[in-house]
């Protein structure tokens, strides 16, 4: 039995939440009156104090200890700096944990003009004025476009105006619609001494859509998070909302919780301006009402966090499905059936949680493989069975097909979703047979005995990858390695004065204009993507960050000359996806081979370099290396 003590209980998102959790808990809660009806929703309720009495602290420990308190969590936005101040005084006098982020960290967050300040990214942030008086805010309204006027500190449009033309305002007065309008002429009415108790931001209205990102964070690091997009608003509050992916924001919620070191559940809203770039516009430090959204759609902020601090640093992000659509009050309602998304960056993170099941060292199933060649298969993703499933409408070579399902799968698992993806693709006049392609070994004898009709399982040796082991291409010592040696040995002898650098931005546009080159000498055409891979090596570099690749390049009279991209599988598991050099430049291959290995993935055991598409040429390159072992990959087809 778990004990909480939230210090305001008339939030029933987070209630709801807590009696998700996988063990029994009891709810303790501080509420406004002895009759507010949200007691029936508590095991015991308090008519505490308010937060700023000089009691306050002590009638919260006093309960706590009474209660025999586990974990407190606040939640009035206002007493928030006060209980991150006492959370030491707290936790000393009570076996309780306060669930909350640093008293400096909530300082900044509670106040968007010192969090606009502090934040280090700035691409975020919007162009702002700061008033303290009415000629301060009359300066800045005249100075800005289209400007709101919001307080610094507040939550849910408290004190939000938007500044409008007097008729405009005149004619929403009449129409009962100004609660968040005002006209410059009706600010000229503030008397000219008129000082404001909290400061007022100014800043340019943003039109577009609105975006909430509600995490779960501990030690500085996002655990669990949900992306959502507001559909409609009511009086600041989210009224409906959906989930949906936008690596981007995850991206910087990242960096912001690293940047504020954020603990437990924080809340931070987006509104886009009229490019379509979103805005910061506030961080709320503690659980918001919408947080039962994420814990109806299988994604429990709480428990997530709890069991971060319980049991073990867990290292992957839980993120809460897509298409799960909520309304006022929180009523969530999901798709019935699988939900289909196309393939986007942002899924690593549900990507990563069954990739690390899988066992397999072929490349076809790291996410990366996956990323840079959807603009070949354009993948489309779902959870079922407890597995993420992968489809694609084929190419003109290749009728629809099935990858082999990632995560745990055993032979009733795999007929079921056999079914359904063969029953959608029937339903969508695509055939009554499914292919399915790789196919790990370690599972051919499960699929030749599945009590569903199936063709021969099938491997093209064309299609399987050359594993090495990693420290013989780092080293390439031995006799059998003679001829790679002299190849490096004579491009370091003939460039004694190359440069080595791994990949970042800055040298991505050289790096496209070699596959251009290499291209143009070939008489290819750039977006050919049966025969250059231009595409998929740009798909990856527009998206570095997010998928935390890894390469290097061989720089030679301040042109880049050579490059690898690669990146990890596993923590013994490396994949080199793409190589491009200048062959005018001998050994050149040779010795960016060796380099990568050596300072990008000096950790690795393994190096899969991928197929040769039975290419006589690259296939001979690839022995070359002398692999140890060749990953085959099977294919089979149902119905």
């Amino acid at each position: 039995m778990l004990n909480f003590l939230i210090t305001d209980a008339e939030f029933t998102g987070l209630i709801k939440t807590l009696r998700c959790l996988k063990e029994d808990v009891r709810l303790i809660g501080f509420c406004s009156s002895s009759d507010c009806a949200h007691k029936v929703m508590l095991d015991k309720l308090y008519v505490a104090p308010e937060y700023n009495s000089p009691n306050y602290i002590d009638y919260v420990c006093d309960v706590a200890v009474s209660e025999k308190i586990d974990y407190i969590i606040p939640v009035v936005t206002l007493s928030l700096e006060i209980m991150a101040a006492s959370k030491a005084e707290i936790e000393r006098r009570t076996s309780a944990k306060v669930l909350i982020s640093s008293e400096d960290d909530i300082r900044i967050m509670n106040d968007k003009a010192r969090l606009s300040e502090a934040v280090t990214n700035k691409k975020f942030i919007t162009d702002y004025k700061i008033a303290t008086n009415k000629t301060e805010l009359t300066k800045a309204v005249v100075s800005v476009e289209n400007p709101v006027i919001k307080p610094v500190r507040g939550e849910n449009a408290e004190g939000f105006l938007r500044v409008v033309d007097n008729r405009i305002y005149t004619e929403s007065v009449f129409a009962g619609k100004a609660s968040h309008l005002v006209s410059r002429e009706v600010l000229d009415f503030l008397p000219d001494d008129y000082t404001f108790s909290v400061p007022r931001m100014v800043m340019p209205y943003l039109p577009g859509n609105e975006w909430d990102v509600d995490l779960c964070c501990h030690n500085g690091k996002v655990k669990a998070a949900s992306v959502r997009r507001n559909l409609d608003m009511f009086g600041g509050l989210s009224a409906m909302s959906e989930t949906t992916p936008n690596v981007q924001l995850l991206e910087f919620c990242n960096e912001l919780a690293a940047q504020f070191n954020m603990e437990f559940l924080i809340c931070v809203s987006f509104k886009e301006d009229e490019n379509g770039n979103p805005k910061l516009i506030e961080i709320n430090p503690r659980a918001m009402g919408s947080v039962d959204i994420s814990s109806m759609a299988g994604n429990n902020l709480v428990q997530k966090y709890l069991d971060c601090i319980r049991f073990e640093e867990l290292n992957d992000i839980s993120l809460t499905p897509y298409g799960v659509k909520s309304a006022l009050f929180y009523d969530s309602v999901v798709t019935s059936g699988p939900v289909w998304h196309e393939l986007s960056p942002a899924d690593i993170y549900i990507y990563d949680k069954y990739y690390s099941q899988v066992s397999s060292f072929m490349v076809d199933l790291c996410f990366h493989c996956r990323i840079a060649w959807d603009v070949v298969y354009k993948i489309k993703w779902a959870i079922i069975e407890d597995a993420l499933v992968m489809i694609s409408e084929g190419t003109k070579d290749m009728p629809p097909f099935m990858m082999m399902p990632i995560g745990t799968v055993n032979s009733a698992s795999l007929v079921k979703i056999t079914e359904t993806v063969r029953e959608k693709f029937s339903s969508e006049g695509k055939g009554n047979t499914l292919p399915v392609y790789c196919i790990d070994a370690q599972y051919v004898d499960m699929v030749k005995n599945l009590p569903i009709k199936h063709s021969e399982v099938k491997c093209n040796p064309d299609f399987s990858d050359y594993l090495y082991d990693a420290e013989q291409l780092r080293e390439l010592k031995g006799k059998s390695y003679s001829k790679k040696r002299n190849h490096v040995s004579k491009f370091l002898r003939l460039y004694s004065d190359y440069r080595y650098v791994s990949l970042t931005e800055k040298y991505f546009d050289e790096c496209i204009e070699l596959v251009k080159l290499w291209a143009t000498a070939r008489d290819i055409e750039c977006d050919d993507i049966d025969n250059c891979d231009y595409l998929m090596i740009k798909s990856l570099f527009d998206n570095w960050n997010v998928l935390k690749a890894r390469g290097g390049a061989i720089i030679i009279d301040n042109k880049i000359r050579a490059f690898a991209v690669g990146s990890k599988g596993s923590d013994e598991l490396a994949f080199i996806h793409f190589e491009k050099a200048d062959i005018s430049y001998e050994g050149i291959y040779a010795a960016i081979n060796q380099l990568v290995l050596k300072n990008e993935f000096p950790e690795v055991k393994y190096v899969n370099r991928e197929e040769d598409l039975g290419i006589s040429g690259l296939r001979k390159a690839k022995e070359s290396y002398f692999p140890i072992e060749m990953i085959d990959k099977y294919s089979v087809v149902f119905g």
